[in-house]
């Protein structure tokens, strides 16, 4: 017997290893969320490796980063994973509850889509969203999600687009740190920056503002935009904070908007979809998407 055999499948557990690792980006950290250890989650990495014949990771002094090839094999495997669930969601009485299974950032979905998440669903509830948080796109042409909400400039060619929001970038910070005595333009310049992932933000920022993106020490990389937010909110710098998908109120105060420093954001978030008729759940989902989008967009025009 072999693992890389068609008939057999491997370990639940290798594959709920190579997923732990993937998410985690350790060995470490996969070995105490799934309360094992280091030793067992490597070898359980290694028999998912074996059956599917490839790499599915990189690994590195700091941890492990998934190989192309690990990406697009585990993005199925999650997809499996999800279906196993799916299985289990019956209404009462046996009758099957339909999914639409909806992929997003995790800060899109913390901010915007959850606190939605009951009127999207229906009143009476008429289907359930199952959302897919992981930082790999999954693909609707394969089948593995009915709608994506990406974050981006755009042209995946993954289904149809639509931007959703006229998006924006604002400079905001703690009370005490805003409290300097400074200028904005000199505060923003003189304080640490936060940065979600990369610097294309702040990069447009600044060209936006007729200055330069430049290193310095005092900077940070925060995995998302949701931790860097709430780093700002802690005072460890300064966020580019999103006003279409989520206001200030919940931070009561905690967070200050230098909203003279509002600029244009150079990527958007879309909404992906299929083609469909319009009675299927994919397609009242995205329906109902768009009737909370422009009723967002009618308050903010009674508010102005």
């Amino acid at each position: 017997m072999t693992y890389s055999s068609d008939d057999i499948l491997p370990p639940f557990e290798a594959l709920q290893a190579a997923l732990a690792a993937a998410r985690t980006g350790s060995f470490t950290a996969a070995a105490e969320e799934l309360e094992v250890t280091h030793a067992t989650i490597s070898r359980r990495v290694e028999l998912a490796e074996k059956w599917f014949q490839c790499a599915l990771f990189d690994r590195h002094a700091r941890g492990v980063t998934v190989t192309a090839t690990g990406q697009i094999a585990l993005v199925k495997v999650a997809h499996a994973f999800d279906q196993l669930k799916q299985a289990r969601q019956l209404r009462p009485g046996g009758q099957t509850l339909p999914v639409v299974k909806l992929a997003t950032t995790a800060s899109f979905a913390r901010f915007w889509l959850i606190p939605r998440l009951i009127e999207l669903e229906g009143s009476p509830q008429d289907l359930r969203i199952e959302l897919v948080t992981s930082a790999l796109n999954a693909s609707l042409s394969s089948g593995e999600v009915d709608l994506a909400i990406r974050y981006g400039r755009g042209q995946w060619n993954d289904g149809d687009e639509e931007p959703l929001f006229d998006e924006s970038l604002c400079p905001v910070a703690s009370p005490d740190v805003i409290s300097m005595n400074e200028q904005p333009l000199s505060l923003i310049q003189n304080t640490a920056l936060l940065h979600t992932g990369d610097t294309t933000l702040w990069r447009a920022w600044m060209s936006h503002h007729g200055k330069r993106l430049t290193s310095r020490p005092a900077d940070r990389v925060l995995g998302d935009y949701a931790q860097a937010i709430e780093a700002a909110r802690s005072g460890l710098g300064i966020a580019l904070w999103n006003p279409a998908i989520h206001s200030l109120e919940a931070f009561n105060g905690q967070l200050v908007a230098l909203d003279a420093l509002n600029c244009p954001s150079p990527l958007r978030f879309f909404l992906l979809s299929k083609p469909g008729p319009a009675h299927t759940p994919p397609m009242r989902v995205r329906s109902r998407l768009r009737r909370l989008l422009n009723l967002s967009q009618e308050t903010k025009t009674t508010a102005n």
